[in-house]
């Protein structure tokens, strides 16, 4: 509320900063999501832009990654496309035998438990509209609030889940850890979705040896392309850190940046 203020204030410049993401971390292992198509279909048929502006406060950023913003040129933040979403769920062989709105295919029905942190509102707001968005796609959610902590002590480390809404940091030592297969079920690291790809394996190798920031922006150049065709997990948005400087100080354009 208050950088919304100073944004209109014309002796302030006002920069965002996106530092922490929040995603969907399907468990790629399981049953349901160990089919693309799902995962796809999930990713387009959440409006992001009414996430963030019923859900939040308005003031997050879509994103399309776990990266920090400055190591890609662009997002490339997918769009709400829920008729590509139930067109994808259609050729994946789902549909609605029963005409009860929900899809199924082989006996088994197209639903999944969504597990959030039972201490956070927002997140119980976001699953609320979330739910609804895929419903209309003809996805079932059930939003099961947990205490994160024994969460990630029971169900996250033994794979036993479907879905969980998480945020985390976008630094480079998280990123490995979340991502790298070597930390499926690994005490010590967060690869809660228990993604695997040998690519991304080697490549986030190569980012705890890069020798500049240039080569690292073209190493998250290509994570970024491998996670948009895998879609390991539905990145959500960043949330940002507000700066604002006062333009009587001189370079305080620069300080603040585009």
């Amino acid at each position: 509320d208050a950088a919304r203020f100073l944004e209109k204030e014309s002796r302030f410049y006002v920069n965002k900063i996106p530092f922490f993401y929040s995603a969907i971390h399907f468990n790629n292992e399981s049953p349901l999501f160990h089919d693309k198509a799902v995962r796809k279909a999930v990713l387009m048929a959440i409006d992001r832009d009414s996430l963030i502006n019923k859900g939040l406060k308005g003031g997050e950023v879509k994103t399309s990654h776990s990266f920090q913003q400055d190591m890609l040129p662009k997002s490339n933040a997918p769009d709400y496309q829920p008729r590509e979403a139930a067109r994808l769920l259609k050729e994946a062989g789902w549909s609605d035998m029963n005409k009860d709105g929900i899809l199924e295919k082989a006996g088994v029905t197209l639903r999944f438990a969504l597990y959030y942190d039972k201490g956070s509102e927002e997140h119980k707001k976001m699953v609320d509209i979330m739910t609804q968005h895929l419903f209309e796609v003809g996805i079932e959610v059930e939003g099961v609030p947990v205490n994160l902590d024994e969460f990630s002590k029971t169900k996250l480390r033994s794979g036993n889940f479907d879905a969980f809404l998480a945020g985390s940091s976008t630094s480079d030592s998280v990123n490995f850890k979340s991502w790298h297969s070597s930390f499926i079920g690994n005490p010590d690291g967060r690869n809660f979705s228990r993604y695997s790809n040998w690519e991304v394996d080697r490549l986030l190798e190569q980012l705890r040896i890069a020798p500049d920031i240039e080569a690292k922006k073209k190493i998250y150049v290509r994570m970024q392309d491998i996670f948009n065709e895998d879609v390991p997990a539905d990145f959500l948005y960043n949330s940002v850190i507000y700066t604002a400087v006062s333009k009587r100080f001189k370079g305080a354009e620069d300080f603040v940046g585009d």
